[in-house]
């Protein structure tokens, strides 16, 4: 027992240095969504109903809301900041003004997106709409803010390039009362999906501080996807480690 106590020191220690920035070259990740309606085939743990599609070239994505408001002299997300991933696996962040319900376009091209969040915003001080990112084609949904949320909501991450990540511990939870599946995915650069840890959830939520954590070699994909007996799960899952 003293070890295990000592252990879990050692991890809260090393968590804070590597969130106030005291490790060089070490980056937090911590990513968590919600999906509010799974049904009995896996899907994503994010802000939609469905399997979250990859894009296969970078883009310059497309931003829009569903209300006027979030854009220039509006009540709602005036700035947003788009994080991501450069056709290179790089990281590339950006931050674009909003243009209500008008299409506003990124300068730089990703490849992957973790995160799209409000930055400055009118009286409301949160998104007044829904706010969708899109590839430039319009067809797939990178990401996704619910009115009133201020932040994509997601549980996928991909490592950069040259990076390796590490994931330390996981956080599952179903709200309807159905067993539920969740099951974390895994995609080796140039290879196709498999999983790599599975939970069975039924009313609850539970944390695991993972006694072997899990690495992630660079530009491998990884995401929580969860499956409901009966349909129509409320579900909710993150996790959180570094790369350096």
């Amino acid at each position: 027992m003293g070890t295990r106590y000592l252990n879990i020191v050692t991890a809260k220690q090393f968590g804070l240095d590597v969130a106030e920035g005291n490790i060089e070259g070490v980056e937090p990740i911590r990513r968590f969504g919600h999906n509010l309606a799974v049904p009995a085939t896996y899907e994503t743990v994010w802000c939609h109903s469905s399997l979250y599609v990859y894009m296969t070239t970078a883009n310059r994505l497309l931003i829009t809301s569903d209300s006027a408001q979030d854009g220039v002299a509006g009540t709602g997300t005036l700035t947003l900041q788009l994080s991501g991933l450069d056709e290179d696996y790089n990281i590339l962040t950006e931050t674009i003004t909003m243009n209500g319900v008008a299409a506003v376009q990124t300068k730089g091209s990703f490849l992957r997106l973790f995160t799209s969040k409000s930055i400055t915003a009118g009286t409301n001080g949160i998104n007044v709409g829904n706010i969708t990112v899109t590839d430039s084609a319009g067809t797939i949904t990178a990401g996704y803010l619910q009115a009133g949320e201020g932040k994509t909501l997601n549980a996928f991450w991909t490592t950069p390039a040259d990076k390796t990540s590490v994931i330390l511990d996981a956080t599952v939870g179903e709200m309807a009362q159905k067993q539920t599946d969740f099951a974390l995915f895994m995609r080796p650069f140039g290879q196709s999906w498999y999983i790599g840890k599975t939970l069975i959830v039924k009313n609850q939520t539970i944390y695991e501080l993972l006694s072997m954590p899990i690495k992630v070699p660079a530009k491998m994909d990884i995401e929580v996807r969860a499956k409901s007996s009966g349909g129509s799960g409320i579900v909710m899952a993150n996790f959180s480690g570094y790369y350096k």
